[in-house]
């Protein structure tokens, strides 16, 4: 696919998608690439990324509680009081 066939795609997507569009492309062209545009990359027919990538971005102020649920999750990752996925299956007994 050339960028004459994405310019071609952009000019014909319905008008209520281009915030949408917009957010998926700006992760793909620079800052915001992350792992989210990695799997979206990986998996491009998964409904789910592409909510998730067309999602706004939240815009609420942090409450005190986040705050502190944040600064907890950070000490604990950092003191190595957390569990892989991997070992939380097997405690789980999940597959």
């Amino acid at each position: 696919m050339s960028k004459a066939d994405l310019h071609r795609l952009v000019d014909e997507l319905p008008e209520d998608r281009a915030d949408a569009a917009q957010r998926i492309l700006e992760c793909l062209g620079g800052e915001k690439h992350d792992e989210l545009t990695q799997a979206l990359l990986e998996s491009p027919n998964d409904s789910l990324l592409h909510t998730l990538a067309a999602a706004p971005e939240d815009d609420e102020a942090e409450t005190p509680e986040e705050a502190q649920a944040v600064r907890e999750a950070r000490e604990d990752l950092a003191a190595g009081r957390v569990l892989s996925h991997e070992e939380l299956k097997r405690r789980l007994g999940i597959s």
